[in-house]
C-alpha cells in the first residue's frame, strides 16, 4: 500500500493479513497463503470502494500447494475477496470461481466487480467443475459490495457475461460525448432478458464494457447538461433528503456519466453501456409512463468522431430479432 500523502515523496506502507503474508503460518493456527506451485498466486488486480474504506482483490493460482484436492476450496486462490483498508487488512468476505484466475477487479456503489477465466461464482465446492450453490457468471461476475454474494437478476442468473480470458472489468462510472439509448417498459419475461442479453452482446462487440451509476443525483446534474428541456424544467422527480441537499431521481442516463467523467477524468477514449431505470414526472399515457427502462451505451473521447450513426444502425439491426417495438435515439457534444 502507498501513503501518497507523505512527504517529499509516496511511501509504501504495510497493509498485512496472515490470510495473505503467511504471518501466522499454515492451518490450524494459519491460513493456506500459498497457491500451485504451477500457478501461483498472485493478486492480479485490485479496486477501492467509492468510500475508500474497502479494497477488492481480484486473484489467481489455482489451489493450495498444500490442499490440492478436497472441499471446500480454501485459502484465496483463484477468488474475489474483500479487505477493510486501514492499517491492517481485516478480511470481509471471499467468493471462489472453482480454480478459474481472475485478473482485473473494479467497484462503484453498486457492486464490486470482477473478470477473468471464470466460469462460475460462489463456488467453493467445484473445481473446474459446477459445484452445489455455484451460479453460472462466464467472464465477469458482479458482487455484493457488503456480503460478496453474486448479484443476480430476476431468473436467479448473474447479471452480466462476456467472453472468458478478455480480464477487463466494469470501469467506474463513466463519460459520454455520443450516445445511443433504446427506451421502453420492459415486460417481466423472457423476451426482455433475451433483448438485454443481445444489446450487451453487441455492445461488447464494439468494444464497450458495462458500467453503473447512482439513480439520483444532485438536481444540479441534470440542469447543467438539460436547462432547457421538458425533462428538467418539467418532469424530473425531484426533492429535499433529511440532510436538506436537492436531489433529483435519474430521468436519463447520460447526465450522470457525464458527471462521472468531469470527476474522475478516466483515459480516453473509453467506451461503456448500461441498463438503468428512468424516472419522469408526467401523465402516464401510450408509451410514456413514469418509471421507465433505457439501455444505454456511451463513447468519450478527446477527438470529435462521427459515432452515433453508426452505434444506431449496429443497435437496431441486434435487436430487430427481437421483434420488440423500440425507439432508437443519439445525441452527442462535446463534453
Amino acid at each position: 500500500m502507498l501513503n501518497l500523502a507523505s512527504s517529499p515523496r509516496a511511501r509504501l506502507t504495510r497493509w498485512p493479513s496472515a490470510r495473505f503474508d503467511g504471518s501466522r503460518g499454515y492451518p490450524p493456527r494459519g491460513y493456506f497463503y500459498n497457491c500451485s506451485p504451477r500457478e501461483p498466486f498472485y493478486i492480479k488486480s485490485g479496486a477501492w470502494s467509492p468510500d475508500d474504506r474497502t479494497v477488492y482483490l481480484a486473484s489467481t493460482g489455482f489451489r493450495p500447494w498444500n490442499h490440492m484436492s478436497g472441499f471446500p476450496l480454501r485459502g484465496m486462490c483463484d477468488s474475489a475477496s474483500a479487505f477493510s483498508a486501514g492499517r491492517t487488512a481485516t478480511f470481509k468476505w471471499l467468493n471462489y470461481t472453482g480454480c478459474d484466475s481472475l485478473y482485473s477487479a473494479a467497484a462503484d456503489a453498486s457492486g464490486a466487480y470482477f473478470a477473468g477465466h471464470e466460469r462460475y461464482s460462489q463456488n467453493p465446492n467445484g473445481c473446474n467443475t459446477q459445484g452445489p450453490g455455484a451460479i453460472a457468471a462466464p467472464g465477469i461476475e458482479a458482487l455484493n459490495p457488503a456480503t460478496g454474494m453474486l448479484l443476480v437478476n430476476g431468473q436467479g442468473t448473474g447479471l452480466y457475461t462476456r467472453d472468458r480470458g478478455l480480464g477487463a472489468a466494469a470501469g467506474h462510472r463513466l463519460a459520454v460525448v455520443h450516445d445511443v439509448h433504446l427506451r421502453g417498459d420492459p415486460p417481466a419475461s423472457a423476451r426482455w432478458q433475451a433483448l438485454i442479453v443481445a444489446f450487451a452482446q453487441a455492445a461488447e462487440r464494439f468494444g464497450h464494457e458495462p458500467v453503473h451509476g447512482p439513480l439520483f443525483e444532485d438536481i444540479g446534474v441534470f440542469q447543467r447538461l438539460g436547462a432547457g428541456t421538458d425533462v428538467v424544467r418539467k418532469e424530473m422527480y425531484d426533492f429535499r433528503d433529511k440532510g436538506d441537499r436537492h436531489v433529483a431521481l435519474r430521468p436519463e442516463a447520460t447526465a450522470s456519466v457525464a458527471r462521472a467523467f468531469v470527476q474522475h477524468r478516466p483515459p480516453t477514449p473509453w467506451k461503456v453501456w448500461c441498463v438503468t431505470p428512468a424516472f419522469r414526472y408526467e401523465r402516464p399515457q401510450a408509451g410514456r409512463l413514469r418509471q421507465h427502462h433505457q439501455v444505454d451505451v456511451e463513447l468519450a473521447t478527446k477527438v470529435r468522431q462521427d459515432v452515433t450513426n453508426g452505434g444506431a444502425s449496429w443497435l437496431a439491426d441486434d435487436v430487430a430479432d427481437e421483434q420488440r417495438p423500440h425507439q432508437a435515439g443519439a445525441v452527442g457534444h462535446r463534453a
